[in-house]
Formats: structure tokens, C-alpha cells, sequence
């Protein structure tokens, strides 16, 4: 079996459901990942309790499968895309079928798997196995729990009300309980059983099988299987007081066939005997950012009156920062920590932005190593710099399209008894004007304002709920398309938008454009699609993003006529397509639950469209996902187009050019020493060094694969790199299974990483072949400038990076020793062109080792003269050869085009450089971790002999040992291309820079140390508790610390035995990627009330009693500032507490919580807002003390190690 299935089978484990993977994006039938896909807290994990889930696989859909042929023949490349799962090879003899689908994710299973959970929860209806087959593994946060009553005879009890029957007297029913389309009740102490916060809804997932029945009568429990999805709100009087647990609105479940739903489950009371429930999320106060969906429908003046001025000042702040890496470093660590803690609840809610989750996890990894790079060692490693560059870039983006501001919101839930045009929310004041809308925004008519009303008589009882906005269900739907399971609604004081406001109608006025009608879900099925992998298929495909795309464009698109009649006419053609639109995009919207595509109604609307954009062009969609914008140059912007006055006015000016600068990789090599220990360094020679070496080759073979077969698909490009990345960190995980190891495996990598000599030979072979070249002239059509987005035609001049020089006297020349000087020709050539007055772009070519002058605007002299010198040259026959280097090791690679060193005027293609990416993706925890504990010992400076202790002496033994202080100044020469660089100073006097091999401190920083002279280097013998960095560097990263927060004292302690506890020390180190981590606890103890006088005393033990005044509420937040550290250091999301693994901690967005051995939650916290939820009971609070004791115990043993190397080199016998 080519993609070698390795015996993977699903399985319940303590973490969560882990469940193999197909990826058909890798082959055609499908490659299996190293790694399972683990499924926490949901449903399909509780039904697995009495299910065999053991042949079940999820098959990830190929997003672009067939897309080669979308334009030759389009209905080919739709059956194309909607078959590829018939050619699935799960390369076993399990014959499986659908069980159900999830996004991209299809999930197969055997006959039995069929019978037990399609049958049971979708027989009436099949394809609702598709459309709603998430809700059985959404993964509950806050808890999911399988209520038994065979143990305690206590059977759920459950009331069935109908909100949207077409029955009046059921509809009475349900308005006697309040609920709403997806919403009911529940009882406190049932939310409280799911992580429920108290007084506030949450959004809920809900299972009943009739599998479950336990001699019950046939009326006491529903006849079918169902699963439901909404909100309940905890409410004691409709439940508790009224002898139920559960209202449940019929809206809420999900998968019968509407015509059957009535006949199969009656409204009425039920007992259930046993019963799934699960708590997705809390309700929470939200921040979204403002969106061009909502900017685009208003006034150039307002915008600029409410967007502007915000806008403006983000942009000056970031301007400033992005020269200044560590400051940068904590501005994207904050941004990362805005989107991550961000809750989508909003089950129908869709990004028109484009979605990155790809990405995230390889972002996750690099963002920790910015958040732990506080001293600056990393500054100017390529690919963290390549990183910090692409994170600048939306960053600007982001501030051009959506403005500085942002939106609150709160979830929605439902009251009819409201006025109307009000809304309760009991986080606002009283008669707050309000502007309310929800994402997708379709057309202008969903953004309306509202007054809150908080003291009219229906919202007496609604004031103690927190975190949610009531609001009629009539309004909701009319303005919104907003139902209550989970939907997150924009409610913004209009202060905040004071000018845009004025033009946002009010609830219940009437409409501006053409309405949009909620259509009513279709099936999936024949003749369009003929089978339930058809319908998979289809199911992932929609078209939100472009036609939500469109409608900007065309909303955004200027009027450009003078004469009155015309205008109105243009008017009149924008609204009539806009209204298409609308419709388009709403039918879109539901196509996760509907089979309507928006061609079936609206076949003509994209040519007409694209019509209308050719001639009524937006800069802002022209350009937006163009890589180059606010990398190279800014976003274009039209002064008659109302959403570019953001970028034109607030951000264009304020945006230059980052000048971050890539360091060669030699540079990080100090960071990881070679170890000291005998049998460490014997089994790093050995072992460590060999397996590194071999993976490295394996990545540099894969790479070279991957990037000739996706020349021109860079999206599976990533895919290729994302799979092949988790197939080597799956093999450090079992060659280095424990701490130790790994961090020796990281030192051997990071050595191999960092040994960058063969930069210089690439640099040197360059040198030789740009003596063989030509200067050359052409005049290039449709040249791309990195200043401009247009192209354009122009002029250029190709020059030779250098020349050799056969002068003995020529002092101007580079690499200036015997037998091998050059003449820097393309640097002569760029002085003749500045004398001239003349304007270019001077870039690397990446062919060859040439510089590329394309000439801007010249004079025709210029061009004759450059013609009649060059006009005859060429360089034919070097294009079309191949050029090789021959490593150290007789490899044979491709030839790095590397400019001489002080070419630093060039603009330099950095494709093909070494970034040292492969360290990075397998060792981020341990790179992490050493830069947390790296200490500055010692610099070592070069150059002091040319600057301004030249003649200081600094052998001089009266010199010895003496301490002097330094700072971090800037070398000031701006004709050397080291300008602007570190420079120590002594007095502030230029002393001498770091040597390229030294660990070194940003500029601005302060230390003491001795100075001892060294072959021509001076060596600095630091102290380093003296070592400042810049103030602003400081500064802790993330939110700013709270008064509470900056009285609690960091301090040690002692249990019933002398053992400290371990202070951020990994005990088991890291384990393969989605694998629960081990970790001893970096221990932050506030003082309480009675302890705040009374210190331990040196060399004293605390007695228990002692101990138990820190219980509780101290070991709470002891663990969560423990678990919180951990996680920000290593990204991972599962955690153990202790190496046995008797209680795990599981983060999810930003909620904690940590589990026992048999699922129980013994502590809940939320990292963002450090808030613990549920604190730790005294008597948990007390095993998690001694938890940390035994393993410090652990600690202070000494590692055996004589045996590691035998046991490798067996395990390398075996692989042979």
C-alpha cells in the first residue's frame, strides 16, 4: 500500500477521540498523516462509551480537486471534485461507508458504525448526515457530560415546545417558556453539571438515543434518535419549579425530515433515562473588527469623520514600531493573542476575509518563539524575519480595509415582549442608542439602530443575565437572518461611529434596497447529486467569500458621471444588480444546510458582474490579496471611492518600507552549546548528530521534490511542506522520546542549521561566473517595479555583480587579497547612475549573478548612451545552463544568487535562501525553553582597532578584571554597509561591534563586564544580572498587569519536605505533536491576607497546617499561572500536569481546563482574562501540592543514561 496505513485505528483515550486521517490532497486516492486527528468533548466521544468506533477514518476533502479544468471544461471539473471520494484506499480490507462529514472533513465507518449512528440520527432524511454531522464532533469547551440515571434512578426530564409550529396552540405552549427558534431552558444545576457560567446562556450540543431505553413506557421517551443544537438559558422558575430539567424548542433538533419531525416526536413531557449534553461556549462580550462589509455602505464624510482619525493614530504607532524588533516581536504576539481569544458561537456565521486554519498551527509555533525572544537573541533570523515581514504586511492591510475601530457583541437570544426598535442589554446604560448588525453583512438594510431599554416591564427579568442582548425573534430575522443558537450579534454604541450612525436606519423602517428573503432549506439529492459522497463533496463547496467579494466591488465602484440624468441612471443599474446580489449571497450563506446554489436562480449575475467591475473598477478589491501591497508599495486608492479615503488618508502616509534585515544563519550559532556531560556528549556524537544529519537530507530531498512538482500551485506547495513537516516531527517524537534527549537533538539540529559556511562558497561562485558575464541593455515590456503595482514598459540594465581587477593599486576593490581582487562593477555602475541624476530600482537577478537596473523615467540621452555601449551584449548561452555548487561533502546543489555582502542598495530576492525553517518546526519548545533560560556570560567584539579605542591597550594588566559600564549605541557611517548597526560604546565612545558568532543586545541596552584582549577580539566577561534592555522592550508582553496582579510576589516554598518545588522545568519533555505534553510548574503564589506578615524563615519547613491557609484559591491560581506559562511557551493545547498523568489540562481558544483520569473537571480558568471559573477544592488543591512534591522527587535524581546509546543504536539495527 503506497501511503502506508501503519495500523491506525480510532480510539478513546483520556485526551479525546483520536482518529486516523486521509488527506486526498496528497495522492489521489488519499496518503494517511502521521498523526490522528484528536476529537475532545464532543458527542461522538460520549457515544463511543457504547459504539465500536475503532474503524472509523476521517477522509479530508481536496479543496482544489478538478480546478486545472474549470475553465476547458467546467463540467468535467465539477464531477471531478464532487467523485474524488470514490477513489479513497483506507488500505485495509474494512468495508466502509459514510457515517457523516464536518466541513472538509468526511468521516467513514463500518456497517455497524452505519446501522448505529447514520440510521439512528438521519434515517428519515440521509443527507442531514452531511448537513449537519458537526454537531457530533463539535468540540463542547466548557464540558460534555453523559447523564446515566441507572445510577441514581433520577431520569432527565424533558418538556418538547414548538416556537415555530404552524399549530397555534404549540406555539402558546412554547411562548409559556419563552423559547425561540434553536433556544430553550434549562435548569441551573443541569448547566452547572456542563461548565455552565452562571446567569448567562451558553450554547449547547444535545444527543438522545432510543438505544438508551431501559424498560421505559413507550410514551416517556421520544420514538427516534435526535440531535439538537442552540442555546438554553438557565432559568430555575420555567424548569426547576415546574418539575422539568430541559425546555427544549423542536427547532432545535436537527436531522429528521421536516414532514416526519411533528409525527416522530410529539411536543410533550419525556423521561429520559440517559441523555449526551455538551457546552460549546459560554456566552461572552465579544470585540470584532470592523469590516469593509460595513464601511463600504457609507459616506466618504462619515467614514473619514469616524474611521479617519483612529485609523491614523494605529498607524503612526506602528510605523514606529516596525523598525524595532522587539518591540515588533510584542505587537504581533498581541495581535495573535486578539485573534486566538476571539469564540466563534456563530454556527452560520461565515469569513468572506478567506480562512488561514492552515496556517495557524505553523503560526502558533512561531509566535511562541516571538513571545519568548525577550532578550533579542533571535533578532534577524531569516525565517523569524521572513515571518515578522508577513505579519507587518496584514497588519497594514488590515489597518487600510477595516479602520482602528471596532465592534462589541453579545449573544443573541430571543423576547418577544420587547418594544419594538428596543433591545435589553444589560451590560449597556439605560436609552444607549446602538447600532446592531451580524456577519455576514448582505446588504445595508442588516445594520440598523436600536435604543436600549432596560427598564420597560419585559426586561425586569432579563437584567441578571450576563453577556447576551435580547431582542424580538420578528426583528431579528427581518433585519438580521438571525436565529438563537449561537448567533453572535454587533451591538456598538453609535458614540463610537457618531457620523455613520446618522445614516443607519432604525429597526422597522423601511428598507433601502431591494429585501432578502430567508428561502427555505432544499435537500440534497437526485438528480443533482447522486449519492451521500457526492453530497460530502458538495457540501464544502460555496461561493460566500466571492459573491459577498462582489457585492463590495460593485457597491464600492465610484459614480463616475457629471451630467444629473446619468448619475441617477447609474444609481438606478447599481441597486437593481445589487439586489441580485443580495440574493446570490443569501442562498450561498445556507448552502452548508441547503443544495440551492445561487446559479440556480441567478445564472447571468457573475458575467453581468464582472461587467460592471471592468468598467467601474475599486482599487481596493483589485489589490487587497495582492502579496506586494504594504510590502512593496501601498494599496492604490481612488480619491472618488469612499472606503480608500482609510488607506488614502490614514494609512498611506504613515507606511515606509520595513527595514528589518535577514542575518545569515551562522550568526544564532551560540545558542545551543555541545554538552559538557561525558555520556551526553558521547551519545550528541553518536546518536543525536547522525539522525539529524539524516533527517536534514531527507527535508532537502522532499524540498527539492516538492518545489519542482508545484512550480505553480503555491497552495499545495504548503501542503506538501505542512505534511512533510509532520512526518519528521513524528519521527523526532520516536527517536526522543523524552525531555532530555530532545533537547539534545535540538542542539545537534540547531549546530547543522546554523553551520552556514557554505553561504560564503555560494557567495565566492558568484563572483567567478559574474567575471564571465555582460552588461546588458533591453527594454522589458510590462516590467513589475517593487514601488508600483502597474506594470509598465522601461528600461534595463544588467550589470555584473563584479569584475575582476588586475590593478595592484585599485584600493576600490571587494575581497582585496592575493591573486583574487574584483572591481564591484554593478556598484561603479550605480554611482554613474546617480551622478546622472537618474531614477531606478536596483534588484538581484535570479537567474544570474546580476544586478537589475530598471530605469524610471530616463532621458533619451541616457538610453543612447547606454545603447551604444551595451546594445550588442547579451548573455544567451549562461541562461540556459544549470549552475551548481559542489558542497564541502561533494553534494552537488543549485547555485545561490548572493550579492557581495556590502551591496546592502539592492534589493535582494531571499527565495531561495536558507532560512532555517526545518529547527524551527520540529524544536520549537526546546528553542523556546533555552531561550528562556539563556544567560549573557560574554560578548565577543571585533573591529576595536578602527574605531575610537585604537589606541587602548586592553592587555594592560591594570585593566584586568576591571568592570566597566557599556551601552548599545548604532554605528554611524552611512557609506559602510554596517551603518546603523550594534555598536558597544564605552563612555559613549564607539568601542567595537559584536563578533558575527557572539550573542548580542539590542541597541539601547546597558551591561557591566571586564574586558580581556584576544588575538586582535576583545572578550566582555559579563555580569549577567546587569544586562538591561531598552525600557520599551521591558514592558511585559500582552495585557497590562492589574493592581491586583502587581502585589502578587513571586517567592518559594516548601511542602512537608525540604523538596523545592521544580521551578519551569519540562520533567518529560516534549511529545509528538497533538500528544499531551508533561510539565512541572513555574509556581507564582500570591500573598494572602495571613500571610502577608509572616515570611519562612531560612532553613524552615512549612508544617501542613501552614499549607492549608494556601489551598484553594492559592493553588488555583498557582496552577492556572503554571498552565498558562506553559502553554505561551510551547503553543501545544494539551498538557500534563504531572508525568502520570492524573490530571490533563486542555486549552481550547483561551479556556483551561484540567481532568481527571475519569474525565472529571477539577479546575476551569479562562488564560485571557485570568479569571479562574471553577477554582480547585481543598481537598483537589492538597493532591495537586503533593503532585508537584513527587515530582520534584523525580527531579533531584539523577538521570541514567548508560544505556541510551545502546538502545538507539538496536532501534537503528532494527529500521535497517
Amino acid at each position: 500500500m503506497s501511503h502506508n496505513q501503519n495500523n491506525q485505528n480510532s480510539s478513546v483515550t483520556e485526551t479525546g477521540l483520536k482518529i486516523p486521517v486521509i488527506d486526498l490532497s496528497l495522492a489521489e486516492s488519499g496518503r494517511y498523516l502521521s498523526e490522528p486527528e484528536n476529537i475532545t468533548d464532543s458527542l461522538l466521544e460520549l457515544l463511543g462509551e457504547s459504539n465500536d468506533l475503532s474503524s472509523l477514518v476521517i477522509v479530508k476533502l481536496e479543496r482544489d480537486r478538478g480546478k486545472q479544468l474549470q475553465f476547458e471544461d467546467p463540467k468535467l471539473a465539477e464531477q471531478i471534485y464532487l467523485n474524488q471520494l470514490d477513489k479513497v484506499d483506507f488500505g485495509d480490507n474494512i468495508k466502509r461507508g459514510i457515517i457523516f462529514s464536518s466541513g472538509k472533513s468526511v468521516y467513514f465507518g463500518n456497517k455497524e458504525l452505519i446501522d448505529n449512528i447514520r440510521e439512528q440520527f438521519f434515517k428519515t432524511q440521509p443527507d442531514h448526515c452531511c448537513r449537519y454531522g458537526s454537531l457530533l464532533v463539535s468540540s463542547c469547551l466548557q464540558g460534555a457530560v453523559l447523564f446515566d440515571s441507572s445510577k441514581d434512578n433520577s431520569p432527565i426530564k424533558l418538556k418538547i415546545v414548538d416556537s415555530q409550529s404552524n399549530n397555534p396552540k404549540e406555539r402558546e405552549a412554547a411562548a409559556d417558556f419563552f423559547t425561540g427558534d434553536c433556544h430553550g431552558k434549562i435548569s441551573p444545576h443541569l448547566a452547572e453539571e456542563v461548565g455552565a457560567k452562571s446567569k448567562r446562556p451558553f450554547q449547547f450540543r444535545m444527543a438522545w438515543m432510543t438505544g438508551w431505553n431501559q424498560n421505559e413506557t413507550k410514551n416517556s421517551t421520544p420514538k427516534t434518535s435526535f440531535l439538537a443544537k442552540g442555546t438554553f438559558l438557565p432559568n430555575r422558575t420555567l424548569t426547576e419549579a415546574r418539575g422539568y430539567d430541559i425546555i427544549l424548542d423542536r427547532s432545535s433538533i436537527k436531522g429528521i425530515a421536516k414532514d416526519k419531525l411533528s409525527e416522530l416526536i410529539p411536543c410533550g413531557d419525556y423521561q429520559l433515562p440517559k441523555m449526551a449534553l455538551g457546552n460549546r461556549a459560554n456566552a461572552e462580550l465579544q470585540k470584532y473588527d470592523n469590516s469593509w462589509q460595513f464601511s463600504i455602505w457609507f459616506s466618504k464624510s462619515a467614514i473619514a469623520s469616524d474611521l479617519v482619525p483612529a485609523t491614523k493614530a494605529e498607524a503612526q504607532r506602528l510605523a514606529q514600531i516596525q523598525s524595532n524588533p522587539l518591540k515588533l516581536n510584542r505587537y504581533i504576539v498581541e495581535q495573535h493573542d486578539k485573534k486566538a481569544s476571539f469564540i466563534q458561537t456563530d454556527d452560520d456565521a461565515v469569513s468572506v476575509e478567506g480562512s488561514e486554519d492552515e496556517r495557524e498551527a505553523k503560526e502558533s509555533r512561531l509566535v511562541s518563539l516571538l513571545r519568548q525572544d525577550n532578550k533579542g537573541l533571535l533578532t534577524g533570523y531569516p525565517k523569524l524575519v521572513e515571518f515578522q515581514r508577513s505579519q507587518l504586511r496584514k497588519i497594514w492591510l488590515n489597518l487600510a480595509i477595516k479602520g482602528a475601530l471596532h465592534h462589541d457583541s453579545a449573544m443573541a437570544q430571543p423576547c418577544d415582549n420587547l418594544k419594538p426598535g428596543t433591545i435589553v442589554a444589560p451590560h449597556l446604560e439605560n436609552g444607549t442608542e446602538v447600532i446592531v448588525t451580524r456577519y455576514p453583512i448582505v446588504s445595508k438594510d442588516n445594520i440598523r439602530r436600536y435604543t436600549v431599554d432596560n427598564h420597560q416591564p419585559a426586561a425586569q427579568s432579563l437584567l441578571n443575565y450576563r453577556s447576551c442582548v435580547f431582542i424580538r425573534s420578528d426583528q431579528a430575522m427581518q433585519h438580521h437572518q438571525c436565529d438563537f443558537d449561537g448567533d453572535q450579534l454587533i451591538v456598538t454604541p453609535t458614540s463610537r461611529f457618531p457620523q455613520i450612525s446618522q445614516e443607519i436606519r432604525r429597526a422597522n423602517e423601511p428598507s433601502e434596497y431591494p429585501s432578502v428573503v430567508k428561502r427555505e432549506k432544499t435537500n440534497y439529492g437526485k438528480p443533482k447529486y447522486t449519492n451521500l459522497k457526492q453530497i460530502a463533496a458538495a457540501i464544502k463547496q460555496n461561493s460566500i467569500g466571492y459573491v459577498a467579494t462582489l457585492i463590495g466591488r460593485v457597491q464600492s465602484s465610484s459614480n463616475p458621471y457629471q451630467k444629473q440624468s446619468r448619475r441617477e441612471k447609474f444609481e438606478s443599474a447599481k441597486v437593481k444588480l445589487l439586489g441580485k446580489l443580495f440574493d446570490a449571497l443569501q442562498i450561498e450563506v445556507d448552502s452548508p444546510k441547503s443544495a440551492a446554489r445561487y446559479q440556480d436562480r441567478h445564472g447571468d449575475i457573475i458575467a453581468r458582474t464582472k461587467n460592471w467591475v471592468e468598467n467601474f473598477p475599486s482599487p481596493l478589491f483589485d489589490y487587497k490579496k495582492d502579496e506586494r501591497v504594504y510590502k512593496t508599495s501601498c494599496l492604490p486608492t481612488s480619491t472618488d471611492n469612499n472606503i480608500d479615503c482609510i488607506a488614502e488618508r490614514a494609512v498611506n502616509p504613515q507606511w515606509s518600507r520595513t527595514r528589518i534585515k535577514s542575518l545569515e544563519l551562522d550568526r544564532f550559532s551560540f545558542l545551543f552549546d555541545e554538552p559538557n556531560d561525558k555520556q551526553d556528549l558521547k551519545y550528541w556524537e553518536q546518536v543525536c548528530l547522525p539522525k539529524a544529519e539524516e533527517i536534514k537530507q531527507r527535508y532537502r530531498d522532499r524540498s527539492r521534490e516538492i518545489h519542482q512538482a508545484n512550480k505553480d500551485d503555491p497552495e499545495r506547495k504548503k501542503q506538501e511542506f505542512a505534511q512533510l513537516y509532520e512526518d519528521l516531527r513524528a519521527i523526532v517524537d520516536e527517536e526522543f522520546p523524552n525531555a532530555e534527549e530532545r533537547m539534545l537533538a535540538a542542539s545537534a539540529m540547531w549546530k547543522l542549521e546554523t553551520n552556514n559556511k557554505s553561504l560564503k562558497n555560494h557567495i565566492a561562485e558568484c563572483k567567478k561566473l559574474a567575471c564571465r558575464l555582460n552588461s546588458t541593455i533591453e527594454l522589458v515590456k510590462e516590467h513589475r517595479f517593487n514601488s508600483s503595482l502597474e506594470p509598465q514598459n522601461t528600461w534595463v540594465v544588467s550589470v555584473p555583480f563584479v569584475r575582476r581587477d588586475n590593478s595592484h593599486n585599485n584600493s576600490d576593490v571587494v575581497n582585496n587579497s592575493k591573486n583574487n581582487s574584483y572591481r564591484p562593477l554593478a556598484a561603479e555602475f550605480k554611482a554613474y547612475l546617480d551622478k546622472q541624476g537618474a531614477s531606478y530600482e536596483a534588484t538581484v537577478n535570479s537567474d544570474l549573478p546580476l544586478i537589475d537596473f530598471a530605469l524610471i523615467d530616463p532621458q533619451p540621452e541616457l538610453i543612447k548612451n547606454l545603447q551604444a555601449k551595451l546594445g550588442n551584449n547579451d548573455n544567451d548561452r549562461f541562461v540556459w545552463q544549470e549552475h551548481n555548487l559542489t558542497t564541502y561533502k561533494g553534494d552537488t546543489v543549485p547555485l545561490q544568487i548572493v550579492p557581495p555582502k556590502d551591496y546592502t542598495w539592492v534589493e535582494m530576492n531571499e527565495e531561495n535562501l536558507a532560512k532555517g525553517s526545518l529547527i524551527l518546526n520540529l524544536f520549537a519548545a526546546e528553542i523556546c525553553q533555552r531561550l528562556e533560560e539563556y544567560q549573557f556570560t560574554s560578548f565577543k567584539l571585533i573591529g576595536a582597532k578602527h574605531n575610537d579605542y585604537s589606541q587602548v591597550d586592553f592587555s594592560d594588566k591594570r585593566l584586568q578584571n576591571k568592570e566597566f559600564e557599556f551601552v548599545v549605541g548604532k554605528y554611524n557611517n552611512p557609506n559602510d554597509y554596517r551603518h546603523g548597526q550594534p555598536m558597544v560604546q564605552l563612555k559613549s565612545k564607539d568601542l567595537a561591534m559584536f563578533e558575527p558568532q557572539s550573542p548580542r543586545l539590542p541597541v539601547g541596552s546597558t551591561f557591566t563586564a571586564s574586558i580581556e584582549q584576544s588575538k586582535g577580539a576583545l572578550i566582555l566577561h559579563v555580569k549577567p544580572e546587569s544586562v538591561r534592555l531598552p525600557e520599551s522592550e521591558l514592558q511585559k508582553q500582552g495585557k497590562k498587569t492589574t493592581k491586583a496582579q502587581q502585589k502578587r510576589l513571586k517567592r518559594k516554598f516548601y511542602l512537608d519536605t525540604p523538596s523545592q518545588l521544580p521551578m519551569d522545568k519540562e520533567v518529560n519533555g516534549n511529545t509528538q505533536a497533538k500528544k499531551k505534553r508533561n510539565f512541572c510548574l513555574n509556581i507564582e503564589i500570591p500573598k494572602s491576607t495571613a500571610e502577608t506578615e509572616r515570611e519562612p524563615e531560612p532553613n524552615r519547613t512549612l508544617t501542613q497546617p501552614t499549607i492549608k491557609q494556601l489551598l484553594s484559591q492559592d493553588a488555583s491560581i498557582v496552577l492556572h499561572q503554571s498552565i498558562k506559562s506553559q502553554h505561551q511557551k510551547t503553543g501545544e493545547n494539551q498538557l500534563k500536569i504531572d508525568s502520570k498523568g492524573e490530571w490533563t489540562a486542555t486549552i481550547r481558544g483561551h479556556n483551561c481546563k484540567v481532568c481527571d483520569r475519569h474525565k472529571k473537571i477539577v479546575f476551569q480558568s479562562n488564560l485571557a482574562t485570568d479569571k479562574i471559573d471553577k477554582p480547585l477544592s481543598e481537598a483537589n488543591a492538597e493532591r495537586f501540592f503533593k503532585m508537584c512534591e513527587q515530582e520534584t522527587k523525580k527531579e533531584s535524581l539523577n538521570p541514567q543514561k548508560s544505556n541510551r546509546i545502546k538502545r538507539k543504536n538496536k532501534q537503528e539495527q532494527l529500521s535497517i
